[in-house]
């Protein structure tokens, strides 16, 4: 469902924060969205900025996938990450 761009054993404990803490509405688990973003973070791990890097089905707007992106992962903030920026690729598809 998630994949980062850190450390192995960094990555992993981000995936199970992540996986923790999302919700999703039944529509989002049906839109299939399959995207990257990158996370700019602040020394205590919080989000500061959220960028849509790639994203599918393109039947999505961006700002769509942005507000999708904004509110998974800003409910899970502060990240236990130092590194930032940092990567997530999110699948939803895994969720069906």
């Amino acid at each position: 469902m998630c994949a980062f761009s850190a450390r192995a054993n960094e990555a992993e404990s981000l995936t199970e924060q992540i996986q923790g803490c999302m919700i999703l509405p039944v529509a989002w688990v049906d839109s299939k969205l399959k995207a990257t973003f990158e996370l700019t973070l602040d020394d205590a791990g919080n989000i500061k900025n959220v960028a849509v890097i790639s994203y599918s089905p393109h039947s999505l707007n961006s700002e769509e996938v942005h507000a999708i992106a904004q509110r998974i992962l800003y409910r899970c903030a502060p990240l236990d990450t130092k590194k930032s920026p940092v990567r997530i690729n999110l699948d939803l598809r895994d969720w069906q």
